[in-house]
């Protein structure tokens, strides 16, 4: 009986795939943002029509999927898939789905009714003369049943071929034995790494995104072969907390005016300095199967809690935006006092203004804004209150923080604290 000969031509191709995976690269990425708004606007359609030529692709929020019980509910946003068009940009279409504890079955009700939307949303676009770049998948799935997930993708990607399905993952799933099925089932994936670890009412300020646990896990994930791209976050979460640490509601969206009495305030931000370092380190040296960041999310006029262009722009190319706040003093009498940022970053609001002059008698002043005003012989001292010390000014914006108004014209010196 002859001995089995070793087969080193599939040992070969072996190693060339593993090479492969473990590969590195350099040079710029692919940048896209996503854009998850519910209502449509002009702010929103401006949004899309102004976004950089740097920014790659938009991937827009199709269709969000609750469940009540057993029993699916939808929302699904009236994208105006037109303006996408006038742009010229293939957008992906995301598809949200809450937590869900039933069945994954190809012929369960609701995988079919997941199956039917994501149809009707491809359709929706083409109908508008777009065809999508992608359909994404953002389930929000227990590590514990990865597997079933599996399924669900696998169906998907056979009704909607040729649009690849691509779905988001948890740092948390790379470890998980269901990850590969994942993989296996789908044609590629997105990693996010923006979360907090351990909330709670310790700090007032956290980042929403740590750059070496990010690093870790993207070379991680690079493990598994195949092309992906990782999300970063560009928004402000802010959480209330109770005396015992428990979260009584969260926003990351817009200022809640309801939130518990006596609750305490934290942000949790994503920090544009640390993050324009991480991109930098990735131009620089990263895993051959990384090709690209989705930034998480674009920035809209209307979103209070989001970073504006300048502060994108500035962390896309790995550079750290400029900070430059100043006060200026207008008008005559009353002169105004006001907060400038003509910097690239949102900044926080001076803890404290202080107005001075040499001869003229103080007739009047008051603050405004949040502030407060103090009065001295020859000063007014403007002071910020602590509901104000969460709060941050966008790049190009003015706040006017107060007025004085004294017995005669004379220039006034101010400086500021900041926080």
């Amino acid at each position: 009986m002859k001995s089995a000969m070793p087969n080193y031509r599939g040992w070969a191709g072996l190693l060339c795939l593993l090479l492969a995976a473990c590969g590195r690269s350099h040079g710029p990425m692919l940048q896209e943002a996503y854009l998850w708004q519910r209502s449509w606007n002009g702010t929103v359609e401006t949004a899309v029509r102004e976004a950089p030529k740097e920014m790659g692709n938009i991937v827009v929020l199709g269709e969000e999927i609750a469940f009540k019980g057993s029993q699916p509910v939808v929302v699904r946003p009236a994208v105006r898939y037109d303006v996408f068009k006038e742009c010229g940009i293939r957008p992906g279409i995301a598809l949200r789905i809450n937590r869900f504890n039933g069945n994954f079955a190809p012929a369960e009700p609701v995988t079919q009714k997941i199956v039917n939307d994501a149809r009707e949303l491809i359709s929706a676009a083409r109908a508008n003369g777009v065809e999508p770049g992608e359909l994404q998948v953002d389930f929000d799935c227990p590590s514990a049943r990865l597997h079933g997930y599996a399924n669900w993708l696998w169906v998907l990607r056979n009704a909607t071929s040729p649009i690849p399905v691509r779905f988001t993952a948890l740092p948390s799933w790379l470890k998980e034995r269901g990850f590969s099925e994942l993989v296996a089932a789908s044609d590629g994936f997105v990693l996010q790494v923006h979360s907090v670890s351990q909330p709670g009412i310790g700090l007032q300020e956290q980042t929403l995104c740590d750059p070496g646990l990010a690093r870790q896990w993207v070379e991680e994930a690079a493990r598994y072969g195949v092309f992906f791209r990782v999300a970063l976050p560009t928004y402000t979460s802010i959480a209330a907390f109770d005396e015992k640490g428990t979260v009584g509601g969260v926003t990351s969206e817009g200022a809640s005016p309801h939130w518990p009495a006596g609750a305490q305030l934290r942000a949790y931000r994503a920090d544009a300095a640390s993050l324009a370092t991480l991109v930098k380190q990735w131009r620089e040296d990263r895993p051959k199967k990384l090709v690209g960041i989705v930034w998480y999310r674009l920035p809209v006029a209307s979103d209070t809690m989001n970073w504006r262009w300048p502060t994108l722009a500035a962390v896309m190319q790995g550079r750290v935006p400029a900070r430059h706040l100043k006060v200026e003093v207008s008008g005559g009498q009353p002169a105004d006092i006001a907060v400038i940022n003509d910097g690239e970053d949102d900044v926080p609001l001076p803890a404290v203004v202080n107005a001075e002059w040499s001869e003229a008698t103080l007739q009047a002043r008051d603050a405004l804004g949040g502030y407060g005003a103090e009065a001295g012989e020859k000063s007014v001292r403007f002071v910020a209150s602590p509901e104000l010390s969460l709060e941050r000014l966008s790049p190009g914006t003015r706040r006017v923080i107060g007025w004085i108004r004294l017995s005669k014209s004379e220039p006034l010196h101010v400086t500021f604290t900041e926080k």
